[in-house]
Order: structure tokens, then C-alpha cells, then sequence
């Protein structure tokens, strides 16, 4: 499948047999906070993390995809999608409410380690206000790879190179 990271937390993801999911669309805001160009997809499937204008703007969106969204168990596309309930209010590390601070991530992804992570959700030249960019992951995980593009493809049996992976934003 390839990755493609759009921006903020939005990916848009391609399965070998062509569908198309977009995860957690944000609304555009030239100039704003989210300042990366509008996600104009047409995904076969949405997920949507929580109702938030970064991660829940369908509008852009082109076609009539269907939307998952919420806890539990959900059939699209012929794929499971499993929502896992979390917290969403203010948390401790200054980020915006219910986001992990980037030690916290890191931490997760030791408990329940992921075969690979891709970065997203991070401060950067098109969205000012996670309170971490990527220098502060590099701190933390020297291990992580730049990949210097906007997309990974990841295969069964063979991923690439480094477990966390920053791609660049495509919007």
C-alpha cells in the first residue's frame, strides 16, 4: 500500500487493489493555524478521529465516500475499522486538549509496539501549533528516518528502512 501524508493528520492511503482511505481531513486555513492546501481526494472511505475542524472537514472531499467515525467495530471498503475511545480534554503537556505530548507517544509506542509509525500531528512550516516539530522526535528517537518525500510504501514482509517514519507534507 502507499502512504501519503496531506498534512496535519490527514493521510490519504491506497491498498494494492485501489481503495482509497483518507484519514482525519482537515479544513485549510491559508494563513491560519492549518495553512496546508485543501485535501480535494476522492477516497472510497474516511475515518474521522473526533469531531474537530482538523479532523473532520469532509467538505473537501470529492465523491460520496463512506464515513467511519466513533468507538467499536466498523465494515468499509470490505476493511475492519476498530475505534479506540480516548480522552479528549485538557491534558498536561501544552498541547491542544487530548493530544499526547510527544514523550507520552513515544512511551505508547514502546508499550504496544508498531511494526512502523508515520509522524503527523507535528509543528511545522504549514501548521504552527503542536507544541513539538520533528527536531524534538530526532531528540528523543535518533533512530528516526527523514524520508524526504511526501509518501512511503509499505509492503507485508518487507517494510522500510527505520520503525518511525517523517514524510513531508503533500499540501
Amino acid at each position: 500500500m502507499k502512504v501519503i501524508w496531506l498534512g496535519h493528520a490527514c493521510f490519504l492511503i491506497t491498498a494494492d487493489n485501489g481503495l482509497k482511505i483518507v484519514i482525519d481531513p482537515y479544513e485549510a486555513s491559508p494563513g491560519g493555524r492549518i495553512s496546508y492546501g485543501p485535501a480535494r481526494e476522492a477516497p472510497d472511505v474516511v475515518t474521522i478521529g473526533h469531531q474537530d475542524a482538523a479532523h473532520n472537514h469532509t467538505a473537501d472531499l470529492r465523491g460520496n465516500p463512506e464515513i467511519v467515525q466513533g468507538a467499536g467495530s466498523h465494515m468499509a471498503g470490505g476493511i475492519e475499522f476498530v475505534g479506540i475511545p480516548t480522552p479528549h480534554g485538557p491534558v498536561p503537556t501544552g498541547e491542544p486538549p487530548g493530544a499526547l505530548g510527544l514523550e507520552a507517544a513515544v512511551a505508547l509506542w514502546e508499550v504496544l509496539p508498531p511494526a512502523v509509525v508515520i509522524l503527523r500531528h507535528f509543528r511545522n512550516q504549514k501548521c504552527n501549533f503542536p507544541s513539538c516539530g520533528v527536531e524534538d522526535l530526532v531528540r528523543l528517537r535518533p533512530g528516526a528516518v527523514l524520508v524526504g518525500n511526501t509518501e512511503a510504501e509499505l509492503t507485508a514482509g518487507h517494510l522500510p528502512e527505520g520503525r518511525i517514519l517523517v514524510l513531508e507534507p503533500a499540501l
